[in-house]
């Protein structure tokens, strides 16, 4: 059996897979002191708990609602409702959002090139020799 060591770059740190078989093994990094694998275990416990939440609150609100709107009705489990609700309020919350961010960064590139500018002319301005009257 051949084994061969492929080193890659995964962000900002290299990451050394040996290959063996078709299989890839990553070799313990020394500077890595498992927070990596401790933050993905708690983000996956936190995304489960958020679901047994969820689960449990579409159990107890699954009575039908009549919901009435412009255009007609519809008799929909509470649950989805209230999810539909949630969901429409956090897109529209993005959207706000949204100007203000894209007005920002409209901005921030104005100054950007603004300095650049002033750069160049500092530049300019130091390469002009000095006379001496």
């Amino acid at each position: 059996m051949s084994s061969r060591t492929i080193i890659s770059c995964h962000g900002n740190f290299p990451v050394r897979f040996q290959l063996n078989l078709g299989y890839y093994t990553r070799y313990p990094n020394p500077s890595d002191d498992g927070r990596d694998e401790t933050v993905r275990f708690l983000k996956l416990i936190f995304i489960l708990l958020i679901m047994m939440i969820g689960a449990a609150f579409a159990v107890m609100n699954a009575e039908a609602v009549r919901l009435n709107y412009y255009f007609g009705a519809e008799e929909l489990p509470l649950s989805v409702i209230l999810v539909a609700a949630l969901a429409l309020g956090a897109i529209l919350g993005v959207l706000a959002m949204l100007s203000g961010s894209l007005r920002l960064r409209r901005e921030n590139i104005s100054l950007r090139h603004k300095a650049r500018l002033a750069r160049q002319e500092v530049n300019n301005l130091r390469s002009i020799p000095i006379k001496d009257n």
